[in-house]
């Protein structure tokens, strides 16, 4: 039996419903277009607004309730992490907009990490099964085939010109003034070189988001075998996407990357294994015909990596660098027993977004999801960023090891994701993108509902598999 031509199950929707659920299925995949590729497109009245806060307003309006899914066991946890989650983000941005007077920012940015928090209910109401996961996944290829060329072009002199074009347009990089302002930095310092970079954020931001939305392609490989287009795309996208990622010359970017690479040798198919190995091995052989210096003569940031690697070694916590992140995990327990309050509600991310170093909390260390999230939304905050992590491996996990022996064919769903949670584990533990930048948390969640999608596919084809079963 071909699993990729099981029907979806029975449905009443009459041809004008199907074709409203059709029409919402392309205007999510704009927004996953927009969310790798090019996150802070918009216009300024007033206030900023953005394309994907439209979107996602007119698709929470629009999506029909009716479409809502009952999970069991750790899926459905995950749904209530979620909602507890959203409480304390409304909670935290108005009682830090109560606290510091800052009403009108602290609304804007509630109204924003609303809407990056609403993404794991609207995907899965609509990504209900494979066909239009593979929708949802063109507009992913896309935008991450973007982001990873301008990143590459970014790190290179030679193309700078067509980056700093790029970066010239307002609407696409409101920041781009900032960004062509500060290469002359990297000009002096790293004889011309600079870290990748695109239009979804800063460096760090930039491998973040990007290490997490790569493995996804992984699924496109599988999903468009027969699509010659649709193919060769995703094999370019999952080739210059990790390059991309090191481009950008981070210890978190390179770790996001090796992480992924063993989760695929150690957890992953076996054409995947060899595919890694074959890959490892190719590059082994030219760095060692190359050699260390050779590759920083060239590459004048790769020496970025190996000195603050060294530094880092010798140093440890003693590094300012590592300290604050190493305090990161500290600070929040002593600062709770000097404001109580926070076991309840935080003061919200508007504050540490506008005001700077205006208040307490923004001076402290917060290089970990855990740690801003404890400050933007309380103790409960950070126990449900932790949640999210743990339930969804476990999920992904558990999920894997019953379809290698019940359905293989599905396997690597669940291996790509798992590759993307390995891919997004160190840029959890070390920044705080995820949760002070709404378009940070806006793929976060898109992350977590293509994988409660994923449970709805897999029991919708587990449950069509044992009925086959029982009727052959």
């Amino acid at each position: 039996m071909n699993i990729f031509t099981l029907p979806c199950g029975p449905s009443n929707d009459s041809q004008k419903s199907a074709q409203k659920l059709e029409r919402l299925s392309l205007i999510l995949t704009t927004l996953v277009f927009l969310l790798s590729g090019m996150p802070k497109l918009r216009i300024v009245i007033g206030a900023p607004i953005y394309a994907v806060d439209l979107i996602i307003f007119y698709l929470l309006i629009k999506t029909p309730k009716t479409q809502s899914l009952n999970y069991g066991g750790t899926a459905r946890l995950i749904t209530q992490l979620a909602s507890g989650y959203i409480v304390l983000m409304v909670l935290g941005e108005l009682y830090g907009g109560w606290v510091y007077g800052r009403y009108f920012d602290s609304i804007y940015m509630l109204f924003r990490c609303y809407l990056a928090a609403s993404i794991i209910r609207i995907v899965p109401r609509q990504v209900k099964n494979l066909e239009v996961l593979k929708l949802l996944l063109k507009g992913l290829c896309i935008g991450l085939f973007i982001s990873a060329v301008i990143s590459i072009l970014y790190s290179f002199p030679s193309t700078r010109w067509l980056t700093d074009y790029i970066f010239s347009v307002k609407m696409l990089a409101p920041d781009g003034e900032q960004v062509l302002a500060g290469n002359n930095v990297y000009d002096a310092a790293y004889g011309g070189g600079y870290r990748g970079r695109n239009l979804i954020g800063t460096s760090t931001f930039t491998s973040g988001v990007m290490a997490l939305l790569w493995p996804l392609v992984f699924m496109s490989k599988k999903l468009f075998r027969s699509d010659v287009f649709w193919n060769r795309l995703s094999i370019v996208t999952l080739c210059v996407a990790p390059l991309a990622i090191l481009a950008t010359y981070g210890r978190t970017a390179w770790l996001s990357v090796i992480f992924v690479l063993l989760s695929i040798l150690i957890l992953g198919s076996d054409r995947g294994k060899l595919h890694i190995l074959l890959g490892i091995l190719v590059a082994s052989l030219l760095f060692g015909q190359v050699g260390l210096d050779s590759i920083t003569a060239k590459l004048p940031l790769v020496n970025r990596i190996v000195t603050k690697t060294q530094i880092v070694a010798a140093s440890g916590a003693e590094n300012e660098s590592e300290a604050e992140r190493f305090h990161a995990y500290v600070e929040p327990f002593e600062h709770v027993l000097r404001h109580p309050s926070f076991f309840f509600v935080g003061t919200g991310v508007a504050q540490r977004k506008f005001d700077g170093n205006a208040f307490e909390e923004a001076t402290t260390a917060s290089h970990a999801i855990p740690a801003m999230a404890y400050y933007a939304y309380g103790v409960g905050g950070a126990f449900c960023q932790i949640g999210f992590m743990l339930c969804s491996f476990k999920l992904i996990y558990c999920r894997l090891r019953q379809a290698r022996k019940k359905l293989p064919c599905l396997a690597w769903m669940w291996q790509s994701l798992l590759a993307a949670w390995c891919g997004l584990f160190p840029w959890w533990c070390f920044a705080h993108g995820l949760v002070s930048q709404p378009r940070g948390a806006m793929v976060f969640f898109l992350y977590l509902g293509i994988l409660l999608s994923c449970e709805h596919i897999y029991r919708q084809m587990d449950w069509l598999y044992s009925r086959h079963l029982s009727n052959s």
